[in-house]
């Protein structure tokens, strides 16, 4: 089977594609008949690179990916690969776990650590993931996303590794009761009809539920499941707690969870700017959350998070690869020169020198595709 690229304009937002899509090793990121759902969709797709088999034959890749789990770390690169071949592992992980199946709890666990482990040998990468990796569908992203989110507050509040891998593994497993409604709201743009709405007051008690069914019994991991979308103000389901009644991991997971979503595209929407998104979070503190959660996130994730796109003052445009002693001057890997065309190679820039000083975040050219690996070796 040959892997064939598929054009840019090959591919448009609302567009339900007639073939599987690859990345270029091979990993399967939509079936056959998923549809495009968003601009952040397709802008991750473009920039990924991604091709289509000529006999239009996804099944070997597919039937690979349900076995990723049983593949090495050592098998795969680049921190980008690495998460890769863990994100293809999940959709039969919450298939076990929703089937009830023996283990299940423990594979939840293991998944939650193995991200954890990723994140620890590579915050700024996964922070980046945060904001770049879009591609996947969002029931299967959006739980990864507020791991790395969770894992970055449990190292600035010094959580023990007990604490820290409860967190996570809530976290990974918050919406797992709901998943296949999930995904209808991420792209409907109407309101709740009434059972959905009753469905979503009721998910955190069902998950709880399922992860007693297959065996979890970690109080911490269960609580903050449980209460992950109560406020500070009183003012959130399914018990009405607030103030410090509500526990810090469900806090961090709510601010978290928040976050990935506002810059998280939907059917219906573009996702909000890292900028944009902190703003939300900072207005929302001691309604939503406590202000010492909410200070704290900003002041971890910083003005240029991982990930975004920036302009620099000798006019090259780069990403964010690392956040820098001054939330102002983070390092760059510039990809594009001043005249607008692409470097023969990524550059790696200290914004904290004047030339290369962060003059403002700026939208991706999808006419010139980032390899992340590479720019985040240079």
């Amino acid at each position: 089977m040959t892997m064939v690229p598929i054009l840019k304009n090959e591919l448009e937002v609302g567009m339900i594609v007639p073939w599987a899509v690859f990345d270029g090793r091979g990993w399967l990121l939509l079936q056959a008949g998923a549809t495009v759902a968003s601009a952040r969709q397709l802008e991750a797709l473009v920039l990924r690179g991604v091709y289509r088999l000529e006999d239009n034959d996804g099944r070997r890749s597919y039937v690979e990916s349900e076995n990723a789990d049983q593949r090495s770390e050592s098998d795969f690169g680049s921190p980008f690969e690495r998460l890769d071949s863990i994100i293809m592992r999940i959709p039969g992980i919450f298939r076990s776990a929703l089937e009830r199946q023996p283990q299940a709890g423990e594979r939840l666990r293991r998944l939650a650590g193995d991200l954890r482990r990723l994140y620890a040998e590579y915050p700024d990468a996964m922070l980046g993931a945060v904001h770049l990796t879009h591609e996947y569908e969002y029931p299967v992203c959006h739980p990864v996303h507020c791991v790395f989110l969770c894992e970055m507050m449990a190292h600035a509040f010094g959580y023990d590794e007990a604490r820290a891998e409860s967190l996570a593994a809530a976290a990974l497993s918050q919406n797992i009761s709901m998943l296949r409604l999930q995904t209808r709201l991420h792209n409907q743009a109407k309101p709740l009809t009434e059972e959905q709405r009753h469905q979503v007051d009721e998910h955190p008690e069902q998950t709880v539920k399922l992860l007693r069914d297959i065996g979890v019994d970690d109080s911490v991991w269960l609580l903050a499941v449980a209460q992950h979308h109560e406020r500070f103000d009183g003012k959130g389901y399914p018990y009405g707690l607030e103030g410090m009644a509500i526990s810090q991991e469900a806090q961090i997971i709510a601010i978290s969870d928040r976050y990935a979503a506002l810059i998280s595209s939907r059917g219906y929407r573009d996702g909000m700017t890292a900028k944009e998104g902190l703003r939300d979070i900072y207005l929302s503190q001691d309604k939503g959350y406590a202000s010492a959660f909410t200070q704290r996130f900003i002041r971890e994730i910083g003005v240029y998070p991982p990930g975004s796109f920036v302009k620099l003052a000798n006019g090259e445009v780069g990403i964010v690869v690392k956040r820098g002693r001054s939330s102002l001057k983070p390092v760059v890997s510039s990809y594009i020169g001043p005249r607008g065309a692409p470097l023969p190679r990524p550059f790696r820039r200290d914004t904290g020198q004047l030339a290369y000083e962060v003059k403002g975040t700026c939208k991706p050219d999808l006419n010139y595709p980032v390899n992340l690996s590479k720019i985040w070796s240079v």
